[in-house]
Protein backbone atom coordinates (compact mmCIF):
# COMPACT_ATOMS: atom_id res chain seq x y z
CA UNK A 1 0.00 0.00 0.00
CA UNK A 2 1.35 3.61 -0.78
CA UNK A 3 1.62 5.94 1.69
CA UNK A 4 -0.81 9.09 1.45
CA UNK A 5 0.38 12.77 1.92
CA UNK A 6 -1.31 15.88 3.10
CA UNK A 7 -2.32 18.11 0.01
CA UNK A 8 -0.66 21.86 0.67
CA UNK A 9 -2.14 24.08 0.96
CA UNK A 10 -4.47 22.70 3.56
CA UNK A 11 -8.16 22.67 3.19
CA UNK A 12 -10.94 21.39 5.62
CA UNK A 13 -13.49 20.18 3.96
CA UNK A 14 -15.70 20.58 6.76
CA UNK A 15 -15.39 23.12 10.26
CA UNK A 16 -17.24 20.50 12.64
CA UNK A 17 -15.61 17.26 11.59
CA UNK A 18 -12.26 18.84 9.43
CA UNK A 19 -10.87 16.11 6.87
CA UNK A 20 -8.10 16.78 4.79
CA UNK A 21 -6.96 15.55 1.24
CA UNK A 22 -4.54 13.34 0.76
CA UNK A 23 -1.86 12.91 -2.28
CA UNK A 24 0.00 10.38 -3.61
CA UNK A 25 4.16 10.70 -3.04
CA UNK A 26 5.27 12.35 -6.38
CA UNK A 27 1.91 15.19 -5.63
CA UNK A 28 3.12 16.04 -2.44
CA UNK A 29 7.36 16.51 -3.01
CA UNK A 30 5.91 18.42 -6.05
CA UNK A 31 3.77 20.65 -3.90
CA UNK A 32 6.65 21.44 -1.40
CA UNK A 33 8.61 22.35 -3.95
CA UNK A 34 6.34 24.84 -5.44
CA UNK A 35 5.80 26.13 -1.59
CA UNK A 36 9.49 26.61 -0.88
CA UNK A 37 9.98 28.51 -4.22
CA UNK A 38 7.22 30.57 -3.69
CA UNK A 39 7.73 31.41 0.25
CA UNK A 40 10.07 34.85 1.01
CA UNK A 41 12.98 34.03 3.16
CA UNK A 42 12.40 34.66 6.37
CA UNK A 43 8.64 34.45 6.40
CA UNK A 44 8.97 31.19 8.15
CA UNK A 45 9.89 32.28 11.74
CA UNK A 46 11.92 29.49 12.71
CA UNK A 47 13.55 28.51 9.75
CA UNK A 48 14.57 31.93 8.05
CA UNK A 49 16.39 30.37 5.33
CA UNK A 50 13.30 28.14 4.41
CA UNK A 51 12.32 30.46 0.64
CA UNK A 52 12.57 31.21 -2.91
CA UNK A 53 15.73 33.95 -3.35
CA UNK A 54 13.75 34.62 -6.65
CA UNK A 55 11.66 36.48 -4.17
CA UNK A 56 13.49 38.43 -2.80
CA UNK A 57 14.94 39.44 -6.19
CA UNK A 58 11.74 40.80 -7.30
CA UNK A 59 12.55 44.40 -6.33
CA UNK A 60 16.42 44.02 -6.22
CA UNK A 61 17.72 42.28 -9.57
CA UNK A 62 21.08 42.24 -10.65
CA UNK A 63 22.95 45.45 -12.65
CA UNK A 64 20.81 45.49 -15.81
CA UNK A 65 23.68 48.19 -16.83
CA UNK A 66 26.05 45.33 -16.69
CA UNK A 67 24.21 43.22 -19.67
CA UNK A 68 21.86 40.77 -20.14
CA UNK A 69 24.41 38.29 -20.04
CA UNK A 70 25.70 39.02 -16.92
CA UNK A 71 22.55 39.34 -15.51
CA UNK A 72 21.29 35.97 -16.97
CA UNK A 73 24.56 34.46 -15.01
CA UNK A 74 23.97 36.13 -11.78
CA UNK A 75 20.61 35.04 -11.47
CA UNK A 76 20.79 31.66 -12.78
CA UNK A 77 23.65 30.99 -10.30
CA UNK A 78 22.05 32.29 -7.59
CA UNK A 79 18.16 30.73 -8.17
CA UNK A 80 20.18 27.11 -9.06
CA UNK A 81 22.01 27.53 -5.32
CA UNK A 82 19.56 28.12 -3.91
CA UNK A 83 16.89 25.17 -5.03
CA UNK A 84 19.50 23.02 -4.97
CA UNK A 85 20.45 23.87 -1.36
CA UNK A 86 16.35 23.70 -0.36
CA UNK A 87 16.16 20.30 -1.43
CA UNK A 88 18.56 19.18 0.40
CA UNK A 89 17.47 20.48 3.35
CA UNK A 90 13.78 20.17 3.32
CA UNK A 91 12.70 17.87 1.22
CA UNK A 92 14.49 14.40 1.81
CA UNK A 93 12.10 12.54 -0.03
CA UNK A 94 13.93 13.66 -3.20
CA UNK A 95 17.11 12.75 -4.08
CA UNK A 96 18.54 15.06 -6.69
CA UNK A 97 20.04 14.42 -10.09
CA UNK A 98 20.12 17.43 -12.01
CA UNK A 99 18.66 20.68 -11.43
CA UNK A 100 18.40 23.21 -14.16
CA UNK A 101 17.41 26.80 -14.67
CA UNK A 102 17.09 28.87 -17.59
CA UNK A 103 16.33 32.64 -17.44
CA UNK A 104 14.32 33.86 -19.99
CA UNK A 105 14.80 37.65 -20.60
CA UNK A 106 12.14 39.71 -22.27
CA UNK A 107 13.37 41.30 -25.77
CA UNK A 108 11.20 43.97 -27.17
CA UNK A 109 12.18 42.80 -30.84
CA UNK A 110 11.83 39.41 -30.41
CA UNK A 111 8.51 38.45 -28.14
CA UNK A 112 8.73 35.01 -26.28
CA UNK A 113 5.33 33.59 -25.94
CA UNK A 114 6.32 32.09 -22.82
CA UNK A 115 6.49 35.42 -20.62
CA UNK A 116 4.33 38.43 -20.22
CA UNK A 117 5.93 41.46 -21.94
CA UNK A 118 8.32 43.26 -20.25
CA UNK A 119 8.66 40.56 -17.35
CA UNK A 120 11.68 38.07 -16.34
CA UNK A 121 10.67 34.88 -16.19
CA UNK A 122 13.17 31.66 -14.25
CA UNK A 123 12.25 28.15 -16.45
CA UNK A 124 12.92 25.15 -13.24
CA UNK A 125 13.27 21.69 -14.51
CA UNK A 126 14.70 19.24 -11.58
CA UNK A 127 15.94 15.77 -12.11
CA UNK A 128 15.40 13.19 -9.43
CA UNK A 129 14.63 10.04 -7.74
CA UNK A 130 12.27 9.52 -5.08
CA UNK A 131 11.95 7.09 -1.91
CA UNK A 132 9.99 4.80 -3.44
CA UNK A 133 12.86 4.68 -6.08
CA UNK A 134 10.35 6.21 -9.05
CA UNK A 135 12.21 9.24 -11.46
CA UNK A 136 10.73 12.73 -10.59
CA UNK A 137 10.64 15.40 -13.16
CA UNK A 138 9.62 18.90 -11.74
CA UNK A 139 9.12 21.96 -14.57
CA UNK A 140 7.96 25.01 -13.52
CA UNK A 141 7.66 28.38 -15.67
CA UNK A 142 7.94 31.28 -13.11
CA UNK A 143 7.92 35.16 -13.55
CA UNK A 144 9.59 37.11 -11.33
CA UNK A 145 8.14 40.83 -12.03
Amino acid sequence: MKKAFYSIPFKAESMTKPTYARVDLETSVRQHIKMMLMTIPNQVKFEPAYGGVLNKQHFRLPDKRKGDKKLEEELKDMVLKNIQYLIAAYEPRLKIKNVGVTVLLPKPDKPNPKIKSGRIALEINIDGLLLDHEDFRYTDLIPML
